[in-house]
């Protein structure tokens, strides 16, 4: 893993697997067949960590600044990660389990990988579109769109689902951006 990865996830105390025997990083012919799935190879950083880190959570309380906040939450330009996907096929803690909930029904476009949880039940995507670069989103699970007919907003210069809203231009950022939230104990 890089080292601008190995000192940020160190000064946020690291990473532990998610959840015992359910959560691990996705084996590289896992990785692969999601980047098929996707017909692109994903942006480097994120599949560096992806494959080292993915299915593990953080052992204290880890926000994140956004570059855009919710336009159903105004105020709200911090929240907290949950976990990170990663390998295997279990519903709740794999790249495969999410892709199911949200790509596979439409509730996003095709274009979005989930890449993480957030507690409340909103989600972290990667854009997977080369016009989009990599650009990682927040998404509002309680003001989804109708997939037949998605309310599309400008974001940056890109279409996107009225109910996400821009967290970081690349995944590096997003993982720049976090710190511990000394707030919640």
């Amino acid at each position: 893993m890089n080292a601008i990865f190995e000192q940020k996830l160190a000064e946020l105390g690291g990473v532990s697997p998610g959840p015992a025997g359910r959560a691990k990083a996705p084996t590289e012919e896992e990785f692969t067949t999601i980047e098929t799935l996707y017909g692109r190879r994903f942006p480097e950083d994120f599949r560096e960590f992806a494959l080292s880190c993915g299915g593990s959570r953080f052992s204290q309380w880890i926000a994140f600044r956004m570059v855009e906040a919710p336009i159903y939450k105004p105020n709200q330009l911090v929240d907290h990660l949950s976990i990170f996907y990663g390998g295997g096929d279990d519903k709740h803690v794999s790249f495969k389990g999410a892709i199911d909930k949200y790509v596979k029904p439409r509730r996003v476009p095709v274009y979005f990988l989930p890449i993480g949880d957030i507690f409340d039940g909103d989600q972290v995507f990667i854009s997977t579109s080369q016009s989009m670069g990599g650009r990682v989103y927040f998404w509002d699970h309680e003001n989804e769109s109708d997939p037949d007919s998605p309310e599309m907003r400008d974001c940056f210069g890109v279409q996107v689902p009225r109910n996400m809203s821009l967290i970081a231009h690349s995944f590096t950022d997003f993982i720049l951006s976090m710190y511990v939230d000394e707030s919640i104990s």
